[in-house]
């Protein structure tokens, strides 16, 4: 529906039925997978399988299979409807095996490749050194559940787009700018990592925090402070481990191809700082909003803020001459950063009122306010001065970065004493 509103509005010709048929014969396909080899190592062998099947299929309806897209997928042959109901049936029929299994408790045969490994690196029993504090045992325990999420998220994301490059690409420029845009996903990455950060609730879908786990022997600042240090340490690694894959690339490209600008037109050396930044922006934001405990709230957020810029942006165009939508661009822009500053400010006074935070922590915020500020004008990232808006809008969302320090432990507060 939303490609054919697109499509109506923009005149962009994208393809309609071929990738939403496709789109449901593989969400089928992969749930029978899900099924039939749930809780055992095979499922790693069958997603490989399963989807590099309907990948490489999908591929070859926008032309070969291992090269660049030379067409797009218009009209919907007969054969092709034929082909994805058979793999419908065949998903049917796996999906019916694997639900039997799991009915009748049966485990799928076991080559021991899993449990040799296991027993290969088992480690020697060593309980280690006692925690020192509840806050330290509760910093590891939020390490422990969440922290590896982003990470491995980076890894298998850089997995998958060397896969990628070497099967439809391969040149030193596709390479590098592959890296780039990488850096920019990790904030997309920080989005989702952000939600299971901030979930407390005694299930992976709850995020009202359980009892279990509110009547802890630590204050809330303690809770929401070892919840924010998991979140930043996981953004840190993710990113250190993006820019350790850039830097790498950049230099193997620069010995073994030519020197070459490894930015697109508009961009700098301050792209790389910038993306920690956002990582950890997106993720602050999210997992406090998860702290809250209220999923309606962060559903409403998630679908309602998109909807109103998107809204905003299909009036500028329909309704507004050039010289109208710049202007309008640049109030929005300025009325959004101004919102972000307000936003933050008042965070900041209310966690201080209910003593939730301290003034040195205040004082902190705002100094590394100030100072991102001032980098940013000095570095002139984006060649902020020639659009003042622009560097506005910049310094308003900047504060967003620092809102987390507040709004952690004011939504953890409101969560906690429900």
């Amino acid at each position: 529906l939303s490609t054919a509103v697109l499509n109506a509005l923009f005149d962009l010709g994208w393809p309609l039925w071929g990738p939403a048929l496709f789109a449901a014969v593989a969400i089928a396909a992969v749930t029978a997978l899900f099924w039939l080899t749930e809780d055992s190592a095979w499922i790693l062998l069958g997603l490989a399988v399963v989807s590099g099947s309907l990948g490489l299929w999908f591929k070859t309806r926008y032309g070969e299979a291992f090269s660049q897209p030379t067409q797009m997928w218009q009209n919907v042959t007969f054969t092709e409807v034929v082909t994805m109901l058979a793999f419908a049936v065949v998903a049917y029929g796996v999906g019916v095996i694997g639900i039997s299994r799991h009915r009748r408790s049966e485990p799928l045969p076991s080559l021991g490749v899993v449990a040799a490994l296991d027993q290969l690196f088992k480690l020697a029993p060593y309980a280690g050194p006692p925690f020192r504090s509840a806050f330290q045992a509760h910093a590891w325990f939020e390490w422990r559940k969440k922290g590896s999420a982003m990470p491995a998220s980076v890894i298998l994301g850089l997995m998958l787009g060397l896969c990628g490059w070497l099967l439809f690409n391969r040149t030193a420029q596709g390479l590098t700018e592959s890296v780039l845009v990488g850096g920019g996903l990790l904030s997309a990455v920080a989005m989702i990592c952000g939600l299971i950060m901030g979930n407390c609730g005694a299930t992976d879908t709850t995020y009202e925090i359980g009892t279990f786990l509110a009547s802890r022997p630590l204050t809330t600042v303690e809770m929401s402070r070892a919840t924010l240090r998991a979140a930043a340490k996981s953004v840190l690694l993710s990113w250190l481990i993006w820019a350790a894959a850039f830097f790498a690339v950049y230099f193997i490209v620069l010995v073994v191809a030519s020197p070459m600008c490894p930015f697109p037109r508009g961009l700098d050396w301050a792209y790389v700082p910038a993306t920690l930044i956002a990582a950890w922006t997106v993720m602050g934001l999210l997992t406090s909003l998860g702290l809250a405990g209220r999923s309606q709230w962060v559903m409403v957020l998630l679908c309602g803020l998109p909807a109103l810029y998107i809204g905003l942006a299909l009036f500028s165009k329909f309704a507004l001459s050039r010289s109208g939508q710049e202007l309008f661009v640049q109030c929005v822009a300025s009325a959004t950063a101004v919102a972000a500053m307000l936003a933050t400010t008042w965070m900041f006074v209310a966690a201080r009122r209910r003593r939730l935070i301290e003034w040195i922590t205040i004082y902190v915020a705002a100094s590394l306010w100030v100072a991102l500020a001032a980098l940013m004008g000095i570095a002139d990232v984006w060649h902020v001065w020639q659009r003042p808006v622009l560097y506005v809008a910049l310094v308003g969302i900047g504060a967003l970065a620092l809102a987390p320090l507040a709004a952690a432990p004011l939504a953890l507060a409101w969560n906690r004493s429900r």
